[in-house]
Formats: C-alpha cells, structure tokens, sequence
C-alpha cells in the first residue's frame, strides 16, 4: 500500500505500518509546507480563499475603523475649536429662561396671593364658627407662640383629614 499524501493527511500508513515519526512531524507541522520539488506552497483551495477573504475582511474593517476614528476625531476638534460660541449660545439660551420666569413671577405671585387670601378669610369663618363655644379663644392668632415669623402656608388651609 503507498503512503496517502495530502496536506491533512497526519497518519500516513504503509505496508509496515505507521510512517517513521520524522515524517509524522513533518507532515505536523503546517499545511502551508514549501514543497522542495516545485517551490511552492501546498495549500488547499478552500483555506487560500478563507485566508484571501479574512485578508480582504479585516483591510475593510480597518479601513472603516480608521474612518470612524478620523471622524470622531474630527468632531472632537470642531467642538473644542466651537467651544466659546457654543458657551456663549447656550448662555444666551439660559438667559432668556431666566428673562422669561422673571417676567412672569410678579403675575403668578399676585395670582397666588390673591387665591391665598380667599381661602384664609374662608379658613378664619370656618375657624370662628367651629370655635364660637370656647371662651378666650381669639380667630386667627397664632396657638404657637415661638416668637419667630413662619411664612404662611399656602397650600389647602384645611385638609380632609387633619
């Protein structure tokens, strides 16, 4: 029986059994062995072009990372060399919301001054009638004395539940 040949080919068998093993690690070493009779490379067809497309593969690959990076790069520059006039837009726009809030302030306080007055003369009746039986009792004064001035509270000046 003659020895297989082949690239993949590891165990070559003859008539007296395995091939010595000089050429079994030989033939281990690698696929793409440099042929002394023809000075060429053995390579099967199917890994040239898995190698070929690899190559091609990555080049693209490498290119549109180098692209993405040059962009990103290019980005980063346009913004640092933007930057004052993208600071002084962004100031212009926090100004004019702090413009417009001062403009319309006066309006919302009066609207809610007035809104906090009907209630309390609302509060102070309900407060009268509800207390009318205790003697001493003064409407509207204040039961906690601490001497310090508290803002009133402006939201809902009697709850459900107290």
């Amino acid at each position: 029986m003659e020895i297989l040949e082949g690239a993949w080919n590891h165990f070559d068998i003859s008539e007296d059994g395995l091939a010595n093993k000089s050429d079994l690690d030989r033939k281990k070493t690698s696929f793409m062995m440099l042929n002394p009779q023809t000075l060429q490379y053995k390579i099967p067809f199917t890994v040239l072009l898995f190698y070929i497309h690899s190559l091609s593969h990555n080049l693209v690959f490498n290119i549109e990372t180098k692209l993405n990076r040059y962009a990103k790069c290019k980005f980063i520059f346009f913004i640092l060399e933007r930057r004052p006039e993208i600071f002084a837009f962004c100031r212009a726009l926090k100004e004019e919301k702090f413009a417009a809030r001062r403009a319309v302030l006066p309006v919302l306080q009066a609207e809610e001054d007035e809104r906090f007055v009907k209630e309390w003369k609302k509060y102070l009746e309900y407060e009268a009638e509800v207390m009318k039986d205790v003697p001493g009792w003064k409407v509207g004064e204040n039961v906690y004395n601490s001497g310090r001035w508290m803002p009133p509270a402006t939201g809902e000046l009697r709850p459900e539940v107290w």
